[in-house]
């Protein structure tokens, strides 16, 4: 769920063979990093179901904490208060705008 981003563009960072992480994009070292969400999560409604990514900010919004808040649960290994946070936005009413994009995969849409 949380990734490590450049703190300049957000774009995922990795760890570099020297010191601190690399940015891509940025094409240069950094020291530290923030954490980001990118969140999959299968949505329904009468109608049916949907698979759907999430970005950050409204990830934050379903979630109702940070990455860093997340993550921080989850090291502590305080696996109770992690489940009960990421169960907290089960079964909510939520209205949402959606993009769409249809993309195609091995000739198939």
């Amino acid at each position: 769920m949380p990734y490590r981003a450049c703190k300049t563009c957000n774009k995922k960072v990795i760890e570099s063979t020297g010191k601190g992480y690399w940015c891509a994009r940025c094409k240069k070292d950094e020291e530290s990093f923030t954490l980001r969400y990118v969140l999959s999560a299968k949505f329904s409604d009468a109608t049916g179901e949907a698979w759907f990514s999430i970005f950050h900010e409204q990830a934050k919004i379903l979630l109702g904490c940070s990455a860093d808040e997340l993550a921080k649960m989850k090291s502590r290994e305080e696996a109770t208060n992690f489940l009960c946070q990421l169960k907290k936005a089960k079964w909510v009413s939520f209205l949402f705008r959606i993009c769409i994009a249809q993309t195609e995969y091995k000739n198939v849409k």
